[in-house]
């Protein structure tokens, strides 16, 4: 059996220390050892090559790493060392042409015990005995974190530090080629490790966490956890666990010999003061210390706060006052105030509940008086993490561990206090508060309410107070240029997110930012308790008056999504505007209608401008001539405001199916060819990861970009569209053309569908993949339509009548 390792100039100091742990372990009568060497000097290939002895022999293999440079350097990884020499691993069946079978190990492993029953495994026909990745496995409700990046199960995700490899099944199979075509077109997070999963996944033979136990484990859950989780609780303590443990693999950054580490430093420098590295004295880094800086790195925050605090009062605790949430509807709630709570002997272990600003400046504000004990949260994607150094709970795992007599629960939502003291109510825990509730009885939110209350008494003034998802667009946007343009006298008052969007607001109407400062969010505050009308598409505008209309005008008509956990009407809402009665019927399931609100039927506001052919918006964009363009508009998948996260991949490009550089110049380079323009709309909110400044026929339009345009009339200048799940395709059958759906990820996305069959409600092609999406491409240029009739039946069950004046009829309905 030979035993393989792959070095570079930086690991050949842990490479020799890993040798001498394997030539005390290997159980072996004679060992043959290959180190696959890049770069090493020949001080370095002696001190290996001295290894030798009888029955452990050890003989150092040069190999040019120059062409794999650029492909190493698209690792997306952070902090982990990658060298181009990793990729060596996918050249180990021409390297050793006459040997079947191999073992390969990571230069940062250390064999602590006896792995000779490795050399007698009979690999058959797979191509890889290996561990499954632990810190996959260990991730809360099993969900991957490693394994569905590059589309797989966390059950098939195998870590490449330790692997038994079938050479003579990999060289058969052509499968070094598989690997480096992924390696240069696929998802690089972990460079060969993604790569060996992707292509040899289906075909492995599990070995048990004693053959590549990972350090970090320890770390990062503890010795319970990991001794629940990997080896059913049998281990009294961390010694006895760690002793039966053949191979430690030491797979994050904090390397043993340059940090210190509770576990394993110890181990490592045992081996390296008997090598002849020993005369450079290791200059261990404390955890510990990054742990100080980090706690002293909060500290600061901590104090900033209390500053603040004392200044102006705490911004996220200013958001709780904005939604009123010192008014819920719950007696029980309202009657418990800052006094109560001080006066409590149950505030000895405070419990928050919700990852929100509001719990992390209560953190920051308060936790050098009150013991924080955790934090609860419905949000699986939260629960089983830390927040700001507090551990999150489910609400069900966290009740078990109160008791009433000494643990209290602050609920630190916004709007939804009176939902999550019902819950409470229901797991049988009934000592909790509301944070809004406790801070509106400290200053400076005391005064501020009184002010507002006397506001609150003075006539309605006529004021139309705006909102929309971008700022001045949508259906908002479109219902305040109707009326400019018909000599309005309304003063309107817009609330906007991005403060240089003021620029957008006509002279002698009113643009306030709420989010920009505190002053700003008073002012907004001041002017909506004397507003009388309150339209809005996406983040509410709260009514506070009976005598105001508050009105809610949607950011789309008909949808393909259940979003009722993440948006839907307030109960304050009196009008919510929607295309048809049928798409009514299908939107309790997604929005949470209550039964006395009144519903508008009717054409969308901002699809008015759709029924026109006189729009130029693309030539702000660019001054070539195309024979086509097509728009990609996908849906908002990650936000980058509020860290809500709609699928358990990531996209580099806010799209799914085009994931590399690679993908994405191969893409461009097809619509040069035919003088083609793919417009990448994404949505305003998505989280970008990525640049977008190397494509010539590949244009993105972002949150901000976008605003150079109107969007809507953009649209009235695209050949076809392609989308996935999101409403705009509805608005866009308006204009009669084709559309694409892009599905190669629906596996991975987390809201389901309104529909049982989401494919009935999609006329167009489906794309899975690249070759599908020029396809697609193709038969636009080419002038094919061919889901034409399909498309046109859709469009006339869930969009209203189209005439082009949905602002003018919503505007007679309501009186404006």
């Amino acid at each position: 059996m030979k035993v393989v390792y792959i070095t570079d100039s930086e690991y050949v100091m842990p490479t020799y220390v890993s040798l001498m742990s394997l030539k005390k372990h290997c159980g072996m009568k004679h060992t043959d050892v290959c180190v696959v060497s890049a770069d090493i000097n020949e001080d370095d290939i002696k001190r290996i090559e001295e290894l030798c002895c009888d029955d452990f022999s050890v003989r150092v293999i040069c190999a040019s790493i120059e062409e794999h440079r650029p492909v190493a350097q698209t690792c997306l990884s952070k902090d982990i060392h990658v060298s181009a020499a990793s990729m060596l691993k996918f050249e180990l069946d021409t390297i050793f042409p006459e040997d079947n079978v191999i073992l390969y190990l990571d230069s940062d492993t250390l064999i602590s015990g006896d792995i000779s029953e490795l050399y007698n495994i009979n690999l058959k026909d797979n191509y890889v005995a290996a561990v499954r990745d632990m810190g996959d496995m260990y991730t809360e409700k099993n969900r991957s974190f490693l394994a569905s990046r590059i589309g797989l199960d966390s059950a098939t995700y195998f870590n490449s530090g330790v692997m038994l490899l079938n050479l003579s099944k990999i060289r058969k199979d052509n499968i070094a080629d598989r690997l480096r075509e992924y390696r240069a077109n696929g998802i690089n997070y972990f460079m060969d490790q993604d790569a060996y999963n992707h292509v040899m996944s289906h075909r492995v033979i599990w070995l048990d966490e004693t053959y590549n136990f990972r350090a970090p484990i320890l770390e990062e859950i503890g010795f319970d956890k990991t001794n629940e989780i990997f080896f059913g609780s049998k281990y009294q303590d961390p010694e006895e666990m760690l002793r039966d443990q053949k191979i430690i693999h030491m797979s994050d950054r904090f390397k043993p010999w340059k940090y210190y580490t509770r576990w394993f430093s110890d181990m490592f420098i045992k081996y390296y003061n008997m090598s002849p590295y020993r005369d450079v004295p290791l200059k261990l880094e404390s955890t510990l210390g990054l742990y100080y800086k980090a706690r002293d790195d909060r500290n600061v925050i901590r104090n900033k706060m209390k500053y603040q605090a004392k200044k102006c009062g705490i911004w996220s605790f200013w958001n709780l006052i904005e939604q009123e949430a010192y008014l819920p509807e719950s007696e029980y709630l309202k009657g418990r105030g800052m006094e109560r709570f001080r006066g409590s002997e149950a505030g000895k272990n405070v419990w928050l509940f919700g990852c929100n600003g509001a719990s992390e400046s209560f953190i920051y504000t308060y936790s050098d008086t009150v013991k924080i004990a955790g934090i609860l949260d419905n949000s699986t994607v939260r629960q089983g993490s830390d927040f700001h150094g507090i551990w999150v709970y489910s609400p069900e795992e966290a009740v078990c561990r109160m008791r009433e007599e000494t643990d209290t629960v602050i609920i630190c939502m916004r709007i939804s206090a009176d939902t999550i003291a019902q819950q409470l109510d229901c797991l049988g825990f009934r000592n909790y508060y509301s944070l809004g509730v406790l801070i509106a009885g400290e200053e400076p939110y005391r005064s501020f309410i009184e002010e507002l209350d006397e506001i609150k008494k003075r006539p309605l003034e006529d004021i139309v107070m705006l909102e929309s998802t971008n700022d001045c667009d949508g259906n908002a946007g479109a219902v305040y240029e109707y009326l400019k343009k018909r000599g309005s006298t309304h003063t309107f008052a817009w609330v906007l997110k991005n403060p240089d969007n003021r620029r957008l607001v006509h002279e002698g109407n009113i643009a306030l930012c709420p989010s920009e400062n505190v002053e700003e969010l008073k002012k907004y505050l001041r002017i909506r308790a004397v507003a009388k009308w309150e339209l809005w598409d996406n983040s509410p505008v709260r009514k506070v008056r009976d005598d105001q209309i508050n009105v809610f005008l949607q950011h789309y008509g008909m949808g393909y999504k259940k979003i009722a956990k993440f948006y839907g009407p307030p109960k304050y809402a009196d009008y919510i505007l929607t295309t048809t009665k049928l798409g009514y019927g299908m939107d309790p399931d997604s929005l949470t209608y209550f039964d006395e609100k009144r519903m508008i039927y009717g054409e969308l506001p901002r699809n008015d401008v759709l029924f026109s052919d006189e729009w130029h918006e693309l030539e702000k964009l660019t001054n070539r001539r195309y024979s086509k363009v097509v728009m990609w508009a996908p849906t908002l998948r990650e936000s980058a405001e509020n860290g809500r996260l709609d699928s358990d991949i990531e996209y580099p490009f806010g799209i799914s199916v085009i994931y590399t550089d690679a993908d994405m110049q191969r893409l461009d380079a097809w619509l040069n060819d035919k003088n083609m323009l793919l417009m990448i709309k994404l949505h305003p909110r998505q989280k970008l990861r990525h640049g977008f400044d190397n494509t010539d026929n590949v244009m993105f339009l972002d949150g901000g970009s976008v605003k150079k345009v109107h969007a809507y009339k953009l649209m009235t200048q695209m050949d076809a569209m392609i989308s996935d799940y999101s409403s705009i395709v509805f608005d866009y059958m308006l204009l009669d053309r084709p559309i694409a759906f892009a599905l190669e990820d629906r596996e991975h996305y987390r809201i389901s569908f309104l529909m049982d069959d989401p494919n009935a409600f999609m006329p167009g092609e489906k794309i899975f993949g690249f070759d599908d999406l020029i396809h697609f491409l193709e038969n636009v240029y080419n002038g094919a339509d061919t889901f034409a009739e399909e498309r046109r039946a859709l469009s006339a069950k869930y969009n209203a009548p189209p005439e082009g004046r949905g602002c003018e009829k919503l505007v007679k309905y309501l009186g404006l």
